[in-house]
């Protein structure tokens, strides 16, 4: 596939021709850190549909993080992405790291959306340097991922839903800090 929004894949990149001939995608990412990536959630789920040549040219590019929001444009059908954060990785990841349970769910039809509230949840919790260090709107997936799944999608037009969410306060700091 070679989706018109993918700038970051001049060659295009392959998927498995099941995306195509579903018409409903859903998404089910854990809450985790990732070494290379910063976070691993919705946006990047799509990096194992990919071939290990594709893969290969992802890592060597100069715009890595931004290349991972643009993978699941080749599927096109997404419509949920249901971020399981009833227990993950703020810090290590993604196979192994320091366990937190914030045993909470994000739920979003948006999958930048749903990412930008799980790095805002991974920093709320005290994550790695890193992470810490950048806001949630400036990290480079989130924000090609809301160039191309959501252009004006922000702090201020986000709404959440989240009776029963203890520690939603500090959630809410992060996406507006």
């Amino acid at each position: 596939v070679q989706p018109g929004k993918a700038p970051h894949w001049p060659g295009g990149f392959s998927i498995p021709k099941i995306f195509q001939d579903v018409d409903h995608i859903i998404v089910l990412p854990t809450l985790r850190t990732h070494q290379l990536a910063g976070f691993t959630m919705g946006l990047k789920i799509f990096v194992g549909a990919l071939p290990q040549n594709d893969r290969y040219a992802m890592h060597r590019s100069l715009y890595f993080l931004e290349s991972i929001a643009e993978i699941s444009l080749g599927a096109g059908n997404v419509r949920l992405s249901l971020l399981d954060a009833r227990q993950g990785f703020n810090a290590g990841g993604p196979d192994s790291g320091d366990l937190i349970e914030p045993g909470i769910m994000i739920a979003s039809t948006n999958l930048a959306a749903a990412d930008a509230v799980g790095l805002a949840l991974l920093k709320a919790t005290g994550t790695t340097s890193q992470l810490s260090a950048t806001p949630v709107w400036e990290h480079p997936t989130i924000r090609r991922g809301i160039q191309v799944h959501s252009p004006g999608l922000s702090a201020a037009t986000l709404t959440l839903l989240s009776e029963g969410v203890e520690n939603i306060a500090a959630i809410k700091e992060q996406l507006h800090a």
